[in-house]
């Protein structure tokens, strides 16, 4: 899962994923093919999904995040078929690191979310000055080598990985937290980080429709989903140059 602590941050949460009875009636007569993906993105949904959709032009999406192996699987498919996404509903966490950025183009219905969490990307540079299990590290370093492999087959900037620490406001480095695909986490109070359309654009993104342009149209987008507003924090207002950031300062929680 994507690395923040659930100690302190409650995640959406929503049942197992289904494809739509009309996904199973059109895939095989639609052209261009359309498929719907809808729920976590966990390796127990992503690969029956992908075995039974290996080719699509169009994925219409709508996920809370999940595992960060799975949603790069379906990420690489997007690639691979040169896939338009559409975000129908909300996109957060992995779903937003990995098959919306992605898209060869993506297409925003009416109120929808795009937040991020950080990823693991974002956990081996904040935690590169510390000592980690090498387990951890070397599980780390293959998810993030994979990341970066996506985002430059897509001509997109990684900064966005190293912002969202900030963003989070992240205060410590956690450790033994099971909850994790590994030990190691980032403990931070903002639960989500919804970066505004010029940031998207300025990473690389391309997209139609609209996404909250102020805080106030993002908190009425996320009711649209949940019942109250969590912490988060909105916008793109971060250094350019990512050379900048010094993560030295994050310690373990408990030292």
């Amino acid at each position: 899962m994507l690395m923040l602590s659930r100690r302190k941050i409650g995640l959406m949460t929503a049942g197992a994923s289904v494809l739509t009875a009309a996904l199973a009636a059109s895939a095989c007569s639609l052209e261009p093919q359309i498929v719907h993906f809808r729920g976590p993105l966990v390796e127990a949904e992503v690969s029956p999904f992908l075995e039974s959709f290996p080719r699509f032009d169009r994925i219409y999406l709508t996920s809370e995040g999940g595992e960060e192996i799975a949603a790069l699987a379906l990420a690489e498919a997007v690639i691979a078929n040169d896939a338009v996404v559409v975000v129908d509903g909300f996109c957060l966490s992995a779903c937003a690191l990995y098959p919306f950025v992605a898209a060869s183009h993506v297409e925003l219905s009416e109120n929808s979310v795009v937040g991020v969490h950080p990823g693991a990307l974002s956990v081996n540079a904040a935690t590169e000055h510390l000592q980690i299990a090498s387990a951890d590290r070397d599980k780390l370093q293959a998810v993030s080598d994979r990341a970066v492999a996506l985002y430059e087959a897509r001509g997109r900037d990684t900064r966005v990985f190293l912002d969202a620490v900030p963003a989070h406001g992240v205060t410590c480095v956690v450790q033994n937290d099971a909850q994790s695909d590994w030990t190691v986490s980032l403990q931070a109070p903002i639960w989500l980080w919804i970066p505004d359309q010029s940031y998207w654009r300025s990473i690389g993104v391309e997209f139609s429709g609209e996404l909250p342009s102020t805080v106030s149209e993002a908190e009425t987008a996320i009711l649209h989903y949940i019942e109250r507003v969590p912490p988060f924090t909105f916008g793109g207002n971060f250094p350019t140059d990512i050379t900048t950031y010094d993560f030295s300062n994050l310690t373990f929680c408990d030292d």
